[in-house]
C-alpha cells in the first residue's frame, strides 16, 4: 500500500472551519486510504463563540495542533503565526500545506510553508476584490503566487488568475509550476449537507422564525471601527426594521467594544441584536429571512445559496459574479445607499445561476491533491 499524503490545513476563524468540515467529510467519505488530514488552528479568532463551537456543532475533529496567535496588529499577528508555524512545521513535517481564504492566517502559514519547501495548497483561490488597501486583498493575492496547487470556486477566478499569469502549466507540481482547478465552492457542499437538517436552540426559539424578518451581520473594521460609522448603520436597519419584516442582527464580538451603542438599541422591538449564531443556526436564519444585509464575503455567498437577494455594505466584493447578475447589491455603510437598495430588491425578481459547482467540491480537492501531488 502507497504511503497517505499528510496535509496540513490551517484554519483560524468561523469560515476556514465550516470550510474545513466539508474537506474533512471529503477525506473521511472516500479518501482516508490515501489522504492523511491534519489540521491546525492559529487561534486567529480566539473567541469561543466564533471557533471552539463549530467543531462540536458540525461532528468534525477539533485541531491536532493549536497554536494561540491572539490579538495584536496585523504585522503582530502574521508574523507571530509565522513563527509558529514554521515550528509546527517542522514537528509534523506535512507534504503540503492547505490554506482557505484570505486571512491574516492564510498569509502567514502560507508563506511560512514557501520559505520551508512545503507545497502550499490554496483553497478559494482567485478571488478579486481589486481594492489592496483591504488586508484580505494583499492575504488573498501573496497566497496565490507562493501556491503549487490552486483551486478556485468559480470560472471568473479562474479568468481572473489566468491574467495574472497563473494557469495551468505542464511539468511537476509547484509554484513555477502552479496547477489551476476548477473545483466549485466548499460552502456548496456545506450548504446542501446541512440545509435540509431540522435544527433548532434556545437562540433560535427566542426568535419566532415563522415571522418575516431580514438577517443582518456586521463586523468589518470599514464598518465597526468609527463608532459614528457603526451608529449610522444600526439607526439605518432600525429604520428598515418593521412590525411586518424585522432586522435580526447576531452580535459579533468585535461590536461588544461598544457596549453603550449596542444598550441603547438592546431592547427595541423589531431590531432584534442576539449573541453570535453558530453555523448551524446561521443556517437557518438565512434559510428561513426575506433578504440578507451583510459586510461579510461567506454571507454574501450563503444568501446565494439559499436563493435570498444581498445588500452588501461595502464597495467592493471578491464574489464580483453576484453584483454582476443582480443577486447582490453594493451600498457601502451610506444609510440612504442601504435603505435603497432593500426598496430595489422588492421590486425584482431574480434567479441564482450555477456560479460555484454542483457541491462536491471537497472530492474534487481530493481527487486533484492524489493526481498532482501523490
Amino acid at each position: 500500500m502507497s504511503k497517505r499524503i499528510k496535509i496540513l490545513q490551517i484554519v483560524g476563524a468561523r469560515p476556514q472551519i465550516i470550510k474545513s468540515a466539508a474537506l474533512q467529510y471529503a477525506v473521511d467519505e472516500g479518501y482516508k486510504g490515501q489522504i492523511e488530514l491534519l489540521s491546525l488552528h492559529t487561534g486567529q479568532h480566539f473567541d469561543r463563540a466564533m471557533s471552539e463551537v463549530f467543531y462540536k456543532e458540525m461532528g468534525i475533529r477539533p485541531a491536532d495542533i493549536q497554536l494561540d496567535a491572539g490579538e495584536g496588529t496585523h504585522a503582530e499577528q502574521t508574523a507571530s503565526i509565522m513563527l509558529s508555524c514554521e515550528a509546527a512545521f517542522k514537528m509534523s513535517r506535512p507534504d503540503a500545506v492547505l490554506v482557505y481564504g484570505d486571512t491574516n492566517s492564510t498569509l502567514a502559514s502560507a508563506l511560512a510553508a514557501y520559505h520551508a519547501g512545503i507545497p502550499v495548497i490554496h483553497v478559494e483561490a482567485g478571488l478579486r476584490s481589486f481594492n489592496k488597501l483591504m488586508p484580505e486583498e494583499c492575504n488573498r493575492l501573496a497566497a496565490d503566487h507562493v501556491s503549487s496547487l490552486l483551486f478556485v470556486p468559480s470560472k471568473k477566478a479562474l479568468e481572473l488568475l489566468a491574467k495574472e499569469g497563473i494557469a495551468y502549466r505542464e511539468g511537476p507540481c509547484s509554484t513555477s509550476h502552479p496547477k489551476v482547478i476548477d473545483s466549485g465552492d466548499l460552502m456548496y457542499d456545506n450548504s446542501l449537507r446541512y440545509a435540509g437538517r431540522s435544527y433548532t436552540s434556545p437562540a433560535l426559539n427566542k426568535l419566532d422564525l415563522d415571522r418575516d424578518f431580514i438577517l443582518a451581520t456586521c463586523h468589518r473594521p470599514s464598518n465597526t471601527d468609527d463608532p459614528q460609522v457603526l451608529e449610522g448603520i444600526f439607526d439605518c436597519l432600525a429604520n428598515i426594521a418593521t412590525e411586518q419584516c424585522r432586522v435580526i442582527l447576531p452580535v459579533h464580538p468585535r461590536l461588544k467594544k461598544h457596549a453603550a451603542l449596542l444598550t441603547r438599541y438592546q431592547g427595541m422591538k423589531n431590531l432584534i441584536l442576539t449573541e453570535p449564531m453558530s453555523f448551524l443556526e446561521m443556517t437557518q436564519l438565512e434559510s428561513k429571512c426575506s433578504m440578507v444585509i451583510t459586510d461579510s464575503g461567506g454571507v454574501q455567498k450563503e444568501a446565494f445559496y439559499f436563493k435570498k437577494p444581498c445588500i452588501v455594505m461595502r464597495e467592493e466584493t471578491e464574489w464580483t459574479e453576484l453584483v454582476t447578475h443582480g443577486n447582490a447589491i453594493l451600498c457601502g455603510n451610506n444609510p440612504a445607499r442601504i435603505k435603497a437598495g432593500v426598496k430595489a430588491f422588492e421590486k425584482k425578481k431574480l434567479d441564482f445561476p450555477d456560479f460555484y459547482g454542483t457541491g462536491d467540491s471537497g472530492k474534487r480537492i481530493c481527487a486533484s491533491i492524489i493526481k498532482y501531488l501523490g
